[in-house]
């Protein structure tokens, strides 16, 4: 059987999802070799497990720094692990 691309994407991504989750593995795989010094607030949801909502709320209590780019919202990803890391322990 031939799986689409929307199966293979799907797979790629449960199964990228099911790593993440595991309580013995503190690190994000994609997180390893970072390929931008800054993320979007969707992808800090990402990181972090929760919705852009959550990320709009840490922001607002302070939490997470954010940094304004013309019209976009943009965070620094060793500040996203820092603040996981210290929520880790």
């Amino acid at each position: 059987m031939v799986k689409t691309k929307s199966e293979s994407a799907r797979s790629a991504s449960t199964s990228a999802l099911q790593s993440c989750n595991r309580s013995d593995d503190t690190t994000v795989p994609s997180l390893q070799t970072p390929n931008s010094l800054y993320v979007s607030r969707a992808e800090v949801g990402t990181i972090l497990g929760v919705g852009p909502r959550h990320v709009e709320k840490l922001e607002q209590a302070g939490e997470l720094i954010a940094h304004q780019f013309g019209r976009c919202v943009r965070y620094k990803r060793d500040d996203v692990l820092a603040w996981a890391e210290r929520q880790a322990r």
